[in-house]
């Protein structure tokens, strides 16, 4: 049974400062070793409650200091720079960052089974009924290098998906380059659609899918999926990978697992005989639906709808990430302006059976004031929106909604 997003995860551990140095003497490596060893920092800080919003704004504060829009725009040096005020973070919360490799190690298992019983971890459980009493395993894994250049990436792919009404092998999802694992599942990029059908279907069209511009990576992943699936009678998998080059033996795979499928008898929609503004956004929907709410972005604001019985609620965040999963609990609609149909978060939304939208590049959330900007439209809490999963699109006010049955 997968927690996606609900227990602690840690990447890069077996770093310290004289590891990064030498990784960064390697050729090809000075900009990922400081990359790399960033990510570690700041992971192994949020294991010990730092709050991810002190990492993130040290990195808005360098790429306003140094004018850069990506991450990967930043030099070496301005990197390892950043890497240093990481550091200065976990001393501020008196987080001791452990320099000894196998004390590393081991702190950093004892932490992952701790997280077992975090409050995130017990809320999913609770939600998705299941035992606290199970436990948990630890994988641990070489790390492999999908920051390593523009030719690299990681992502995860679904091989169903309910979008195509037709049996067989169908990969979707979603991938980044020049990234590792955590920013796809954690939620935290614009994500690129694995699968030509999915680029085409999107709105506004991109010039990348997985199997137009990496065709080896994607062919093998296929292969990987009919053998599963064809060979082995597995279900349909959800599959996480990295690729450290274009060629298919740079391609690794992290884990797999059973993908869940939620069969819908009815789904809804917008009833489109009623006069239908423009939308004034689009994203990638999650799940089949349509649903009409009201914009919540904090716990307060649930809060205070919920005391005026006003709902269904659509929280409105930056990201898709699993931090946010105990008030996502309390919503039946998502709208994020980064992140996939296979982050966490995500993921958890669907398997509630709630209806939203992900990766809307229009949308800018304000969330420490409470409003977000979609283009040039300001909205507030309490606003009313509706978004309409089947599309991706995003509407301003409320319209007439109809069920449409599920021919299987």
């Amino acid at each position: 049974m997968s927690l996606p997003g609900a227990m602690n995860t840690l990447l890069n551990v077996g770093m310290n400062d004289e590891i990064a140095y030498g990784l960064s003497k390697k050729p090809n490596f000075q900009w990922t070793a400081w990359d790399s060893y960033r990510r570690f920092i700041q992971s192994w800080g949020m294991t010990f409650s730092i709050p991810r919003d002190e990492f993130d704004k040290m990195m808005l504060s360098y790429k306003r200091r140094f004018d850069v829009a990506q991450k990967t725009e930043f030099s070496a040096e301005q990197m390892k720079m950043m890497t240093e005020d990481y550091k200065k973070i976990l001393e501020h919360y008196n987080v001791w960052f452990e320099q000894d490799l196998f004390k590393q190690l081991k702190l950093a298992i004892i932490n992952v089974l701790d997280s077992w019983n975090s409050q995130r971890a017990k809320l999913y459980r609770k939600k998705l009924n299941i035992a606290d009493e199970w436990g948990t395993a630890i994988i641990i894994q070489k790390m492999v290098f999908g920051n390593i250049s523009l030719e690299s990436g990681s992502g995860v792919v679904f091989t169903y998906s309910d979008r195509i009404n037709q049996p067989g092998i169908h990969l979707n999802g979603d991938f980044t380059i020049c990234s590792q694992g955590e920013d796809v599942v954690a939620g935290l990029v614009h994500t690129l659609p694995i699968s030509e059908e999915q680029r085409l279907a999107m709105n506004p069209a991109t010039d990348f899918s997985l199997e137009k511009s990496f065709p080896k990576i994607y062919n093998r992943l296929l292969r990987y999926a009919g053998y599963l699936i064809n060979d082995r009678d597995y279900p349909h998998q959800e599959i996480e990978f990295t690729f450290e080059g274009s060629n298919e033996d740079q391609l690794f795979i992290l884990q797999t697992r059973d993908q869940i499928i939620r069969k819908q008898e009815f789904y809804t929609v917008f009833d489109m005989s009623e006069k239908h503004e423009e939308p004034i956004g689009h994203g990638i929907g999650i799940n089949k639906g349509a649903i009409n709410g009201y914009i919540v972005f904090s716990q307060n604001d649930i809060a205070f709808l919920q005391k005026e019985k006003i709902k269904p609620l659509i929280l409105v965040r930056p990201d898709t990430v699993p931090d946010d999963m105990d008030i996502l609990f309390e919503c039946q609609g998502l709208l994020t302006a980064r992140g996939g149909v296979t982050s966490h978060a995500a993921v958890t939304a669907s398997n509630l059976g709630i209806i939203g939208v992900v990766n809307c590049r229009e949308l800018i959330v304000n969330e420490y004031e409470s409003y977000c900007t979609i283009g040039s439209l300001q909205l507030k809490v309490g606003d009313r929106i509706s978004i309409d999963a089947n599309s991706g699109n995003i509407y301003l006010g409320h319209y007439p909604i109809e069920r449409i049955q599920v021919l299987h």
